[in-house]
């Protein structure tokens, strides 16, 4: 299973991090798209320049914990995952480029919650 978010989701909801190295779902791979910014809400500059995602994964328990910059890196790394049990947290840095067109994030929280307690139940954890 894996968790995708930007670096700005992540300040706001550590919680989860935290949850999950507690936890230890073998099969969750958490994955942070930092481009130092609230891109969904316009583009506001984050604070992840000044956190380490990686050390809160550490501390929390995550299995292991790692950085990207360059996308080959990212995919050899990921692959890497796969192939050894969880959790997992990837940070991934990119460049703070903003669609325009980005639109409106519409989610449905009642089947998005269910979905995520159907594969927690995964006999793999």
């Amino acid at each position: 299973m894996y968790v995708l978010e930007g670096d700005g989701a992540s300040l706001m909801q550590l919680g989860s991090i935290v949850s999950a190295g507690h936890l230890k779902p073998r099969n969750l791979t958490h994955i942070i798209i930092d481009n130092k910014g609230y891109q969904s809400s316009g583009n506001q500059p984050s604070i992840s320049k000044t956190t380490s995602f990686t050390g809160v994964g550490w501390v929390s328990g995550f299995m292991s914990c790692s950085t990207s910059f360059i996308l080959e890196e990212f995919k050899i790394k990921l692959a890497d995952f796969k192939s050894r049990p969880g959790p997992h947290l990837m940070v991934a840095h990119c460049d703070k480029k903003c669609d325009k067109n980005l639109g409106e994030i519409i989610i449905n929280p009642e089947k998005d919650k269910q979905l995520f307690m159907d594969t927690l139940k995964d006999k793999s954890l």
